[in-house]
């Protein structure tokens, strides 16, 4: 009984220490997000995962999320240029719902559906949809 209790315990403090480091997770080489920056999801304009950290790795989508500067926030989300391969830092000075490169505002949750499940987890991992947080736990519903 008390070994298996020590290796539950040895269990949970290897979970918990993964997660709240930075290199924690599949692909993540633990640089965090400068600030006014997001790591996104970069599936294109029609993935609707939602998936934003504040540390690099996948998104629920399984692909890499990228480093993209947030041009727009407000109390429920961030909004950034949803290009795959565009790297707009600006808005539209004609219409503020664009980017500088003339396309529409992709929105990303900072409140999502599913979040990183780790205590004191340093990635603040958001997503619409269910899947595996940057430190590869299963995300939880709100």
């Amino acid at each position: 009984m008390k070994r298996i209790v020590l290796t539950l315990l040895a269990g949970m403090a290897l979970f918990i220490g993964g997660c709240a480091t930075f290199g924690g997770g599949a692909g993540s080489a633990g640089k965090e997000a400068p600030k006014g920056y997001r790591y996104v999801c970069n599936c294109g304009p029609e993935c609707k995962c939602g998936s934003n950290a504040n540390l690099p790795g996948n998104c629920t989508c399984g692909k890499p999320m990228i480093l993209k500067k947030v041009l727009m926030e407000d109390d429920a989300a961030y909004s950034i240029c949803g290009c795959v391969d565009c790297r707009c830092d600006a808005l539209n000075p004609k219409n503020p719902s664009q980017c500088s490169c003339g396309k529409q505002l992709k929105s990303f949750p900072k409140k999502g559906a599913y979040t990183c499940a780790c205590p004191d987890c340093k990635c603040f991992m958001q997503a619409n949809v269910p899947g595996k947080c940057v430190c590869g736990a299963e995300m939880k519903a709100r």
